[in-house]
């Protein structure tokens, strides 16, 4: 009858425990990479919002990228262009 007790005692410690323990809220950022031609790329980006508000999450693609146009916004949370990522040698 104690192991039952002690059994019981430990499954209400763990339900109290599992019920005070929250995650974080998420919010993810959206990449979006497709290869039009060989070595070109087209990007899209949208960055998360909080409480109306971008977030500070900024994209860095490889120094061997070139952009081929200035990004297009698409509203105020996401922008489209495309790259060529040059030859390695």
């Amino acid at each position: 009858m104690s192991a039952r007790r002690v059994l019981v005692a430990v499954l209400l410690v763990s339900l109290g425990v599992a019920r005070a323990t929250r995650a974080h809220e998420v919010r993810p950022a959206y990449l979006e990479i497709q290869e039009t031609e060989p070595a070109r790329f087209h990007v899209l980006w949208r960055t998360p919002v909080l409480a109306g508000m971008r977030l500070p999450v900024v994209l860095k693609l490889p120094d061997d990228v070139k952009n081929l146009d200035v990004p297009t916004a698409i509203g105020t949370l996401a922008a489209f262009w495309f790259f060529e990522r040059l030859a390695r040698f």
